[in-house]
């Protein structure tokens, strides 16, 4: 079976029980069969270069929720920059069904067929290969680097965790952890983009993990770029799949990977500046004016900027300032897919209780800061319809 672009589709069936069992099914109801893992392109809008046009491989590793079909998950935008740099981008996509067992079960068996498709990729002639994934599919490509010689490697907020129980559990946290540094220590890879958002819900050492990557990165002396707590404002597990992640760090993280852009063995930064959140936004957020609050109240917390984005995408920036007649709310948003910040909206803001509440033009506002979490989140409300988002402070790098 062919796909556009001559990229071919691969359906692998492992003899496993399940695989036997599938055999068998098959035999009996042809067609109900499901393949436990297929190949697929990474964008259906993106040509495939071949082996020998392309800069390289990416394979990507989706993440898991119990035995829930999350294969259809797509790539992260973040990668499409790559592929249009120049990288071939493929998934492997895994059925639901075959989730089960955890970790050392069915999670090693990810990893050996990851190898495979490393193996694979390097016989048809790819020069270089990148391994890359989000969650589960973070801690596959940390396994894999152990197993098999790659370019580069991009975990995004790994985890081993099966089922959202686990992924947060202490002891998965643990497991997690461990997987991290001696991977990172021993993985067989050239470059490394370990991305580790700040206050990610399924690992709690997160800014822990963070350092802790940086001191063996830098001690075993390879070209990194860290999106972490000290270099971006991503927040939560899911952040690479935010706008934010897009426009801010995509380009970047393609220029690193560009195999004829000497890289330092150490780390690495996106401009003498490090890692705005996006080139437009940056400025707008910087003529933004907070104003002061008095030492030992409440609102001292809100002081300062907030940017944050919606998954839609839309980029979000916000300060309390000094008005006329009382604080005000100054709110910055885009347009969707946009870097810039075009819509500016001001409104009285009251300072009750605990939270910040605005009425803007198109709805209302809350802010609540969470004291556990060192985070301001966004409640809106309008005609019924209601949603929150997460915000950082926002620091420019150093």
């Amino acid at each position: 079976m062919r796909r556009a672009h001559g990229f071919r589709m691969r359906n692998i069936r492992t003899a496993t029980l399940a695989g036997l069992f599938a055999t068998a099914l098959v035999a009996a109801f042809p067609g109900t069969a499901r393949a436990q893992y297929e190949i697929v392109p990474g964008y259906d809008d993106v040509a495939h270069k071949g082996p020998q046009a392309a800069l390289g491989l990416i394979i990507w590793n989706h993440g898991v929720h119990g035995q829930h079909d999350t294969g259809a998950a797509p790539v992260p935008s973040y990668l499409r920059k790559a592929a249009q740099a120049g990288w071939d981008v493929i998934k492997i996509k895994r059925d639901g069904l075959q989730e089960g067992g955890g970790w050392t079960t069915a999670g090693l068996r990810h990893v050996a067929r990851t190898v495979q498709e490393v193996e694979k990729a390097k016989q048809d002639g790819y020069k270089r290969v990148v391994l890359a994934g989000q969650s589960y599919g973070g801690a596959i490509t940390l396994e894999a680097s152990l197993r098999v010689d790659v370019y580069a490697i991009i975990p995004s907020a790994p985890g081993t965790g099966v089922t959202a129980t686990e992924l947060g559990s202490p002891m998965s946290n643990a497991a997690g952890s461990r997987q991290l540094y001696a991977a990172l220590a021993d993985g067989r890879f050239e470059r490394a983009i370990p991305i580790l958002p700040f206050s990610d819900e399924y690992a709690t050492s997160s800014p822990e993990r963070g350092r802790r990557a940086r001191e063996i990165l830098s001690a075993r002396g390879v070209p990194f770029l860290p999106l972490d707590e000290a270099s971006t404002q991503l927040v939560g597990h899911g952040a690479s799949s935010s706008a934010l992640m897009n426009f801010a760090y995509a380009g970047c993280m393609a220029a690193f990977l560009d195999p004829a852009a000497k890289r330092p063995p150490s780390l690495n930064r996106c401009g003498a500046d490090g890692l705005p959140p996006a080139p437009d936004m940056l400025k707008e957020t910087a003529d933004l004016k907070p104003m002061a609050m008095e030492a030992g109240t409440w609102w001292k917390s809100y002081e300062g900027v907030w940017v944050g984005a919606w998954n839609d995408p839309v980029l979000v920036s916000l300060a309390i300032e000094k008005g006329a007649a009382g604080p005000e709310l100054v709110y910055l948003y885009g347009a969707r897919n946009s870097e810039k910040l075009g819509r500016i909206y001001r409104a009285p803001a009251e300072l009750a209780g605990n939270s910040v509440t605005a009425k803007l033009p198109h709805q209302q506002v809350t802010l609540t800061f969470e004291m556990t979490t060192r985070q301001v989140v966004l409640r809106w409300n309008n005609e019924g319809r209601s949603g929150s988002l997460r915000l950082r402070r926002y620091e420019p790098a150093s």
